[in-house]
């Protein structure tokens, strides 16, 4: 797709007129705006940009539909022929050789010309560093290769939030093994800055194994030990939670520094969603201060939506195990409405288990279980190889596209409050409203899966009485909010 023949819809000038005056700007544009139009639309009015993406699926999209970008994944996606190996392992392999090259200057640089002939990742990132439109993950980014811009742009910004959290947080206890470092000597009972400390002077103390190591060990070593410095040093802004293994998960509760790293060196930073059902909040978390925020509807017909739900099944924690019989009934009789394929979103994997002891056998033949260890690409083959194949699924709120037949109606077993944890708790105390937003960014996507274009049809089933709490709020994509609408008591 070349970008001087995209001819712009209403929406995408409007959002083009609006974003830019600041060095932040949210567009945040419903399913059927085209955010990726915008995005590269965007980019050619700054000569380029560095376009990242939250995963593989959209950036692959992105790399498809603008072939002239630079398309630039993860090392362990590319061959190389010098080593015979992927790239993430050759490069550790090129660093023992140069090594023990000494200081032989001429014999290195052989070395590693020969090396890059023969990686693709070699290639592609020198593709990508020179060119002025790039694609790559958040990952990427972060590690602070970018391409020849300074304009960053971050599509499906919702998940911003979550990428930063899995860079900033980590976890330590009896049983861990992070980057090669055990805790084992650590007692988990005693105060977060006790434990910092005892973990900061195992990691110190295990430096020199890692000096002269592979370069990725080196590189996580330095993580690891910026992790627990940044902990120790803010210790208020992170929250602990216990885990099974009898160690503790360290989160951070702002996220302000992490993604000021990411950030620091561009311009301006657009960040495109269909999703933020709080900007205020959203903005605090990140440290963003300096922002024009722009928002657009749905576009699609409400005409294409039907909303068929529970006023009276509620599976709150209270109320779950008096229901949960209930509400399979109900779930077993809207698959009976539903010849074609769809999607059941369950809030864990124990009610996953509940579903599958209670539901009916006449549907099991259709059904396709997300299990613990399910490869998603190789679930998603399943789905679209079965026909009539339901989807019941914990994690597959987004992240997925059901267009056409693969997907006609959607079910929202229970409203998807998030799991109540030290974390949640501590998020919510320091940004009011934090635990009620990301519930309803999560039932906005879900709903959302089988509602990716103009002539998508879809039935939407809502089991969890408290989803009519939520379903006619502003947030709420017009094309939803507004379609017919049934309750059942």
């Amino acid at each position: 797709m070349k970008l001087k023949d995209i001819k712009l819809r209403p929406q995408q000038k409007e959002c083009l007129a609006a974003l830019g005056g600041t060095k932040f700007n949210i567009g945040i544009a419903a399913t059927g705006v085209g955010k990726s139009i915008i995005a590269m639309k965007l980019a050619e009015r700054h000569g380029g940009a560095h376009i990242i993406t939250p995963n593989r699926a959209l950036q692959k999209q992105y790399a498809n539909d603008f072939s002239f970008a630079a398309n630039l994944e993860g090392k362990k996606h590319y061959y190389c022929k010098h080593y015979g190996t992927t790239a993430d392992k050759c490069y550790d392999l090129l660093a023992a050789e140069l090594e023990a090259l000494g200081d032989n200057g001429i014999a290195q640089a052989f070395l590693r010309n020969d090396h890059d002939a023969g990686c693709t990742y070699a290639k592609a990132r020198q593709r990508f560093n020179e060119s002025k439109f790039g694609i790559s993950g958040v990952e990427i980014a972060s590690f602070g290769i970018t391409n020849n811009s300074k304009v960053l742009i971050i599509d499906e910004a919702h998940n911003i939030i979550d990428k930063m959290l899995n860079q900033s947080g980590f976890t330590i206890g009896p049983s861990n093994k992070l980057y090669g470092f055990e805790f084992g000597e650590l007692n988990m009972r005693r105060n977060l800055d006790v434990i910092i400390d005892e973990a900061l002077t195992i990691v110190e103390s295990t430096g020199d194994r890692w000096e002269n190591g592979p370069q990725s060990k080196q590189d996580q070593y330095e993580s690891l030990l910026k992790r627990l410095s940044d902990c120790k040093k803010y210790i208020s802004w992170f929250a602990t939670e216990s885990n099974e293994d009898g160690g503790i998960d360290v989160k951070p509760i702002s996220l302000r520094t992490p993604f000021n790293n990411l950030t620091d060196g561009f311009d301006k930073i657009y960040l495109l969603s269909a999703t933020i059902p709080d900007t205020d909040i959203f903005c605090k978390i990140l440290g963003i201060e300096d922002v024009t925020i722009w928002q657009a509807d749905s576009p699609f017909s409400e005409d294409n939506v039907k909303v068929i739900g529970s006023s009276s099944i509620s599976l709150t924690r209270k109320n779950y195990d008096e229901s949960i019989d209930k509400a399979v009934k109900m779930l077993s009789w809207s698959l009976a409405q539903e010849p074609g394929r769809g999607i059941v979103h369950v809030s864990s994997f124990k009610q996953l288990e509940d579903i599958r002891e209670r539901l009916p056998a006449e549907h099991h033949s259709r059904i396709t279980w997300h299990e613990r260890e399910a490869n998603k690409d190789q679930l998603m083959e399943d789905h679209y190889s079965k026909e009539g194949s339901v989807l019941i699924s914990p994690s597959l709120y987004e992240g997925i596209d059901l267009k056409g037949d693969r997907g006609e109606f959607v079910i929202v077993f229970k409203y998807p409050f998030p799991f109540l944890t030290n974390w949640t708790r501590a998020m919510d105390r320091r940004y009011e409203g934090f635990y009620a937003a990301e519930a309803l960014n999560r039932f906005i996507q879900g709903m959302g899966r089988c509602l990716r274009g103009p002539n998508d049809k879809c039935n939407i089933y809502l089991v969890d009485s408290n989803c009519k709490r939520f379903i006619t709020g502003l947030n709420v994509p017009s094309n939803i909010r507004k379609a017919k609408m049934r309750w059942f008591k």
